[in-house]
């Protein structure tokens, strides 16, 4: 495997940490965990303990110690665990070079779903942060609209969470390259619902 790594991709030096010759599969594994880091860990989870969970790395997640260890000296045992699996070598950044940092930036998406090993924990976060997102219908309060007359801003108070707003700005970011212009906003909104709509109507008419 590792020789079919170095013949396609042996030319990009850039893959290669500065203490390596050549580009590996461990590379590669690396790669696959900070993406994942990006895409779908929780909020309130370590980058380290998702790696961990997803790479199947249990002494990071439960390293060996003797019965008293103090928390501290554990927490240096697994980040020393870590630092030999590479989990820093890779980060996400822009066009530009700035790291993006932003944790699970998929999460909230069809299909995308908090891992099993995590999911109580994520589930009790959510509850406790954002707990209009559990049971919408519940938490939404009745009140008198205001009339476009009374509203002396011309914007709403529309609040999507975290998650919610990084996966507008990803789509967003694609809008704006196929445009080529900056997409605002309120067009990106209008765009989404537009092609909602369309497509409720075609589900209809099916």
């Amino acid at each position: 495997m590792n020789e079919a790594v170095e013949r396609r991709y042996g030319n990009l030096k850039e893959l290669v940490r500065a203490t390596r010759e050549k580009v590996s599969v461990h590379n590669f594994r690396g790669m696959y965990a900070r993406i994942a880091c990006f895409w779908s860990v929780p909020p309130m989870v370590a980058d380290i303990t998702y790696m961990a969970q997803i790479q199947g790395h249990r002494f990071v997640l439960e390293p060996r110690v003797e019965p008293g260890t103090s928390p501290e000296e554990v927490e240096k045992i697994r980040l020393h665990y870590a630092s030999h699996a590479n989990y820093a070598d890779y980060k996400i950044a822009d066009k530009d070079g700035n790291i993006d940092g932003r944790p699970g930036v998929r999460l909230g998406q069809p299909g995308v779903t908090v891992l099993d090993a995590f999911r109580k924990e994520y589930e009790t976060w959510e509850e406790k942060e954002h707990p209009e997102q559990l049971h919408p219908t519940v938490m939404l309060k009745k009140g008198r609209k205001k009339a476009a007359k009374e509203n002396k801003t011309g914007y709403s108070t529309f609040k999507p969470t975290i998650q919610t707003r990084a996966w507008g700005d990803d789509l967003r970011e694609g809008m704006a390259r196929h445009e080529k212009r900056e997409i605002k906003d309120d067009e990106l909104l209008r765009r989404a619902f537009a092609v909602y709509k369309k497509c409720t109507r075609q589900d209809r008419e099916d």
